[in-house]
C-alpha cells in the first residue's frame, strides 16, 4: 500500500484558486507584475518589479484616504452654515411656520441626491478600477515604450 503513494501513482488534488486570491491578483499594479513568485526570483529586477507594484497600490490607496480626509476636514471646519449636514451636524429642519406646506420636502430631496450621488460614485469607481484603469495603465506603458523607441532612433539617427 506505501508501494502506491511513494511509488508515484498518487497524485493529489489540483491546487483551485478561491475567490480571494482572484480578487487579489486583479488588483491594479499599475504595469508591473502581478506573479508573487517573482518575490522569490534569483533576478533582481523581477524582484523589483513585484515590490514595485505592491508600492503603487499603497501609493494609490494612500492617496485616496488623505484625499478622503482632507475632504470631510473642510466640510468640518466648514461648518453646518456652509457645508449643512456634510459637516457632521444634525440636518437643520426648515421653520414650520415660514413653510407650511413643502416642510419635509426639502431634507427629503437632499438626502435622496446625496445618497444617489455616493452610490454612483462608488459604481464609477468600482468600474474605474476593475476596468478602466487596466487600459489607462496600458496605454501609459504603450507610451513609454513608444517615447524609448523613438529616443533610439533619434540617437541612431544622429
Amino acid at each position: 500500500m506505501s508501494d502506491n503513494i511513494y511509488g508515484g501513482e498518487y497524485e493529489g488534488p489540483k491546487y483551485e484558486f478561491s475567490q480571494s486570491v482572484i480578487d487579489l491578483r486583479r488588483l491594479p499594479r499599475f504595469g508591473y507584475s502581478k506573479d508573487i513568485t517573482l518575490l522569490f526570483s534569483s533576478n533582481q529586477e523581477e524582484q523589483a518589479s513585484y515590490a514595485a507594484g505592491l508600492i503603487a497600490l499603497f501609493v494609490f490607496l494612500l492617496v485616496f484616504f488623505i484625499f478622503w480626509t482632507l475632504t470631510i476636514l473642510v466640510f468640518k471646519i466648514m461648518g453646518p452654515g456652509n457645508a449643512g449636514f456634510l459637516s457632521g451636524h444634525h440636518f437643520v429642519v426648515p421653520d414650520p411656520a415660514e413653510d407650511v406646506k413643502n416642510i419635509g420636502k426639502r431634507p427629503f430631496r437632499v438626502r435622496l441626491v446625496f445618497l444617489i450621488s455616493a452610490g454612483l460614485l462608488m459604481t464609477y469607481s468600482v468600474l474605474f478600477v476593475t476596468m478602466g484603469l487596466t487600459n489607462v495603465d496600458n496605454t501609459a506603458n504603450t507610451m513609454t515604450q513608444s517615447l524609448k523607441q523613438t529616443g533610439k532612433l533619434i540617437i541612431n539617427a544622429e
